[in-house]
């Protein structure tokens, strides 16, 4: 596992100075990719080890931006756990997938 201190080494946030209020959203893009030079020799991992990045952004209900992070961690190390609750109905999605 990795130590909050190596966490903190490999973490970037910005916050707006607001408050987020009802209506606020975020949206989290994972994804597996090999380190860079300077990620692998932060990590202590072989340049051919994968990592697992994450970007966050949150958004007040206007839209505007309220926090930004990135993550990145050895791949070997991290588990995400997604809980959320499942509507009783199937709803139609309100824009196409973006997959």
């Amino acid at each position: 596992m990795i130590t909050p201190t190596e966490a903190a080494r490999r973490q970037r946030t910005t916050r707006a100075p607001c408050d987020p209020g009802p209506g606020s959203s975020a949206r989290d893009h994972w994804f597996s990719r090999l380190p860079t030079a300077e990620e692998a020799a932060a990590l202590e991992l072989p340049t051919r080890a994968p990592v697992m990045q994450v970007i966050h952004v949150a958004r007040a209900e206007d839209g505007s931006l309220l926090e930004v992070s990135e993550s990145v961690w050895p791949a070997d190390r991290i588990v995400v756990i997604d809980e959320y609750e499942v509507e009783p109905e199937p709803t139609e999605p309100v824009a196409p997938s973006e997959i």
